[in-house]
């Protein structure tokens, strides 16, 4: 497979080639090899890695060449969330970034003017890394997932940024899911004979008490709350996709979705699909309520960690492990 091009040879007799046509509209080529998130602001506006990895505003008026705009976000924060209907955006600096100087957490607003700071928490430890943000459904929460050594969920009043909970559970990624404002939670686990197993967890977001849980025979990767919160998505080294509720996790659909660990997935803003990333080098389309394929985006060159949508669900760009953060287009019907 040539996954620049999107070619793909097979052994038979005689010797076939086939070609994937969606193909990247842009390639941008920041600074620094690992994205970690990737968020279309508008169906204009693209928040992406940028120059020296620094959080990036890029135009994308014409998605084939994306312009980047006026650096307003200065920090190094590979991080971050957005909640479009508020205008705000979280950033923080990852786990692999621990030694980046300033905030370990920043809240921005946007306006048709550009982008300005509310608020900036500096680092409390020096292991003050994060690994997933998250806002609630109205934009007065923000949930921070710090991985291993802390293992911690902190909550944050979005209008002060002071810490409303803190709470002790080791977590790869966390949501705000469901109908009553729970937590939804994915973690992995090392094994005696050295395989991992994943669990699911709803959290109660004032004291952490595990309200439900769901084991998982393999490692858990990816985690994404639907835009009404009532579903969530979940995936990873099994290569299966599962669709659950969130009130009760019931599975609601589960498919084979890939050819390696799935690393991320994002539901579409306006309808039943779901966008789901692999270390197969690609990006796939599903409409998940019968696991049909759409589309099949190649030219990856590394793990996508981050998959976005426009709010009118055309465009698709992700960013991951790998050299450039790409835009699609999206062709379903």
């Amino acid at each position: 497979m040539n996954h620049r091009s999107g070619h793909l040879l097979t052994q038979q007799s005689p010797p076939q080639i086939w070609h994937f046509p969606d193909q990247p509209l842009a390639e941008m080529l920041p600074g620094g090899d690992e994205g970690w998130s990737c968020h279309f602001l508008s169906d204009t506006e693209l928040l992406a890695r940028g120059e020296k990895a620094y959080a990036t505003r890029f135009d994308v008026s014409d998605p084939r060449k994306p312009i980047a705009m006026p650096a307003s976000i200065v920090e190094k924060h590979p991080i971050s969330a957005v909640h479009l209907a508020t205008g705000l955006i979280a950033t923080a600096y990852s786990r692999n970034s621990l030694t980046t100087p300033g905030p370990a957490l920043s809240l921005w607003h946007t306006t048709k003017d550009g982008v300005s700071e509310k608020w900036s928490r500096p680092a409390e430890l020096s292991a003050d890394g994060t690994m997933h943000l998250d806002f609630d459904e109205t934009g007065a929460r923000l949930l921070r997932t710090l991985p291993q050594p802390l293992s911690r969920l902190i909550i944050h009043d979005v209008r002060s940024g002071e810490v409303l909970h803190e709470l002790k559970h080791d977590a790869y990624k966390a949501v705000f899911a469901g109908t009553r404002g729970h937590i939804i939670a994915i973690s992995s686990e090392l094994q005696p004979d050295n395989t991992q197993k994943g669990n699911i967890a709803i959290l109660d977001p004032q004291d952490g008490r595990i309200l439900a849980s769901l084991d998982h025979d393999s490692a858990l990767y990816a985690l994404a709350a639907s835009p009404d919160r009532r579903l969530i998505a979940v995936g990873g080294s099994d290569r299966f996709i599962m669709i659950l509720d969130a009130d009760t996790l019931t599975v609601r659909h589960r498919f084979r979705a890939h050819d390696a660990t799935i690393s991320a997935a994002t539901f579409h803003p306006t309808q039943p699909l779901l966008a789901t990333g692999s270390a197969d080098h690609t990006l796939k389309l599903w409409h998940y309520t019968d696991a049909t394929l759409l589309q099949t985006f190649t030219a990856l060159e590394g793990l996508p960690r981050s998959i976005t949508f426009t709010p009118s669900g055309r465009l698709m760009a992700t960013d991951g492990r790998d050299r450039a953060v790409r835009v699609f287009e999206l062709e379903f019907r």
